[in-house]
């Protein structure tokens, strides 16, 4: 349920405007917790919000911006359905697919009606600025068993993909480097890549690609410069500065960064925004099949051991899939999420994001990995992106391997 709240009264008009209503999100609770203020920035849900206008029309922005309408208790928004809501003095209160959203009436101005400000990109061919292409960012990634978005997907290097869409049948896919293809009805053939299926509803694109469901939402701005004009980004991330045979040789050996935990919850609430120095050895064969074990120096005992598989991507160095394992006592399904270092602004580097749930109920928390080649510096990252000792290892990167390392032969 979404909670949406009302600012200063019972006014028939808390938008600034005598024609609408307007309700930013209040909280969120999604059957099992509530969430609510710095929570809510951190799933990329703080700036959700409700304008109901007096003639009968309605929008809602939750990560992108749909239209519908609204009449006794029922709000028919585009490409979502009839969703039920109820009004109590300031308070509407939305129940969409088992979940309740909070939202409070506020006296603020409201944003720009799509009326205004998108009508002509919401039914035309070209939402971005430029007559012979369709330009899509960003707004959600799902990889199955979680969603990432806001800022989320900032954290992950992810909130500067898009896609352009050219009315000549070309596209172009911009996910750390700006790849080209051409696209039909219902799919993509992306350079690197090979056919992604995709759909678009409304202003809404999602793509699928290797088991994760990527959402982008129709832009007016001015799109980047096509290929012919820009440069892959300086970071390098789909090449190595390191020199291997095979691509699966780029995974193999020790690893070095931190990990950290985020939107916590029941027994686990005191990870909640904590950052620890971690390592990781991988180890994989030429047909691509591998293992990557991960400790930090807090705990004796492995934090993952995870088997991997090895397959093509959009940098030279492909993705990583795994195929069973576990994180912590939780153990991992295929597929349960991706490795792709060619999306991220910084060469040999990778991320690994997931979600670990507790048995029994007892909550559980959001997890993300941040790793480089031992014995590579930090250099071109900014200080609250490195490790958090990194100080340390400033003093020991010339060492051959983790010190910590011999505990994998234990």
């Amino acid at each position: 349920t979404l909670i949406f709240e009302k600012e200063g009264g019972a006014d028939t008009s808390g938008g600034g405007a005598s024609d609408v209503d307007y309700f930013v999100i209040s909280s969120f609770d999604d059957g099992t917790k509530t969430y609510g203020g710095d929570e809510l920035a951190t799933l990329g849900m703080d700036t959700f919000y409700i304008l109901l206008y007096k003639d009968g029309k309605a929008e809602m922005f939750m990560g992108q911006l749909s239209s519908g309408t609204w009449k006794d208790g029922t709000l028919d928004i585009e490409g979502i359905g009839a969703l039920e809501y109820t009004i109590k003095g300031d308070e509407l209160t939305l129940d969409m697919a088992g979940t309740k959203a909070i939202f409070t009436r506020s006296k603020d101005k409201p944003p720009a009606s799509p009326a205004g400000a998108s009508d002509s990109t919401a039914a035309g061919t070209s939402g971005a600025g430029d007559s012979d292409a369709d330009y899509f960012v960003i707004s959600s990634m799902s990889d199955g068993t979680t969603t990432y978005s806001g800022e989320i997907l900032a954290t992950l290097g992810m909130d500067t993909l898009y896609i352009l869409l050219h009315k000549d049948g070309t596209a172009e896919m911009f996910m750390g480097q700006l790849v080209s293809g051409t696209w039909t009805e219902e799919t993509l053939e992306i350079e690197g890549m090979g056919t992604l299926e995709y759909t678009i509803s409304g202003d809404e694109m999602t793509v699928d690609m290797a088991g994760s469901e990527l959402v982008l939402i129709r832009s007016s701005d001015t799109p980047p410069g096509s290929p012919a004009a820009t440069a892959v980004f300086s970071g390098g991330a789909t090449t190595s500065a390191r020199q291997f045979n095979t691509p699966a040789q780029w995974w193999i050996g020790d690893w070095y960064g931190y990990w950290e935990a985020y939107a916590a919850s029941g027994d686990w609430g005191h990870l909640e925004s904590e950052k620890w120095d971690c390592y990781a050895k991988i180890i994989m064969d030429d047909n691509g099949i591998g293992q990557i074990y991960a400790w930090d120096d807090d705990i004796d005992v492995l934090l993952a051991d995870i088997e991997l598989s090895h397959e093509s991507g959009a940098g030279e160095m492909g993705i990583a899939l795994p195929t069973g394992g576990w994180f912590w006592d939780d153990e991992l399904e295929y597929s349960e999420w991706a490795i792709d270092p060619s999306i991220f602004d910084y060469g040999d580097y990778m991320v690994i994001s997931g979600l670990y749930e507790a048995t029994e109920n007892a909550g559980g928390f959001y997890y993300t990995f941040y790793l480089r080649p031992w014995g590579m510096l930090w250099d071109e990252f900014p200080d609250d992106l490195r490790p958090p000792n990194y100080d340390w290892y400033l003093e020991n990167y010339e060492l051959d391997m983790p010190p910590s390392a011999t505990m994998l032969n234990q």
